[in-house]
C-alpha cells in the first residue's frame, strides 16, 4: 500500500544522499560493516527486488504492446 511506498521511497533518497559523492549510489553503502552484514543487506534489496517484481499487479510487458 501507499505507506509501504512512502518508506521505500525516503530509504532511496537516504541511500541517494549518502551515496551522492560516489559514482553510484549504493556503491559504499555498508561497506564498512562486517561481511555477513553487507551480504545480508545485499541480499535483502535482491529479495525486495524480486518481491515487488514477483508480487506486484499484473503488467503487461512493455514490449508485448509492438
Amino acid at each position: 500500500g501507499p505507506p509501504t511506498v512512502v518508506l521505500l521511497i525516503l530509504a532511496f533518497i537516504l541511500v541517494e544522499w549518502r551515496g551522492r559523492e560516489d559514482q553510484y549510489a549504493i556503491e559504499t553503502f555498508g561497506r564498512n560493516w562486517k561481511k555477513p552484514f553487507h551480504w545480508a543487506f545485499l541480499y535483502f534489496l535482491i529479495g525486495l527486488i524480486y518481491f515487488f517484481g514477483f508480487f506486484s499487479e499484473n503488467v503487461e510487458f512493455i514490449y508485448f504492446q509492438f
